[in-house]
């Protein structure tokens, strides 16, 4: 674009000096008509030349113009030409800035959707052994649950083996109250027996025997004749 321009340049020189040219023709031819001119019959065929020469530096002149024109307009585009270059230079500067950004960001999303699948695994990994965990508890709880059952139906048994033995100590306690009671009222009745035995050999009343003891005579007590304390 660059040499372009320059080229543009040095062409639009060269019609100026064509325009330069043709205006100095023109200067020319119109001298050579005034002299033409002034050698009357002899200087018409020169005259006509000049005029032709005249036209010609005029035609010239004006294609020269036009070309001119046409190559400011040239010269212009390739102006614009230039600037868009360079803006559109610019902008692909940008656009592989934003590029080399973009890969960049993309490098940084790779490597983070590899540690995030790095990261998944392991959390399968974790929700894996919980569910190991969960299913072995479960079986503890299971046996837990169980054993507690079987511990709970011992108990039972225990309880019910207890009041069994509570009723049968309590029946065993009633059992004795009963018997010593028979056993003291045998006593007694014995020592009632051996006092009235006593009085109607020294011909003493019972009254007698039982307010005041006989010389000689020992006191019987129930313990002597049924010994209690084995009870």
């Amino acid at each position: 674009m660059y040499k372009l321009e320059i080229s543009s340049s040095e062409v639009s020189k060269i019609i100026k000096v064509i325009d330069d040219i043709a205006f100095q023709t023109n200067i020319l031819s119109l001298n050579a008509a005034v002299e033409a001119a002034g050698a009357g019959d002899a200087g018409k065929g020169f005259a006509v030349v000049a005029e032709e020469v005249r036209n010609l530096a005029q035609r010239s002149a004006e294609a020269a113009r036009e070309t001119s024109v046409l190559i400011d307009g040239n010269v212009n585009l390739t102006k614009s030409a230039v600037r868009v270059s360079a803006e559109v230079g610019s902008a692909l500067k940008k656009i592989n800035s934003s590029v080399s950004k973009v890969k960049g960001l993309l490098d940084e999303i790779s490597t983070a959707s590899q540690e995030q699948v790095i990261a998944v695994g392991q959390i399968a990994q974790a929700v894996t052994q919980i569910d190991h965990v969960v299913q072995a508890q479960s079986g503890i709880a299971a046996t837990t649950s169980q054993g507690a059952n079987s511990v709970r139906s011992h108990c039972d048994d225990l309880k019910r083996i207890t009041n069994d033995l509570i009723s049968i100590v309590k029946k065993a306690d009633k059992s004795l109250e009963n018997t010593r009671q028979k056993q003291i009222g045998t006593a007694k009745a014995g020592e009632k027996h051996g006092q009235k035995a006593i009085a109607q050999q020294n011909h003493v009343p019972t009254a007698s025997v039982e307010k005041k003891q006989l010389p000689g005579a020992r006191s019987v007590s129930p313990n002597d004749i049924i010994p209690l304390d084995d009870f």
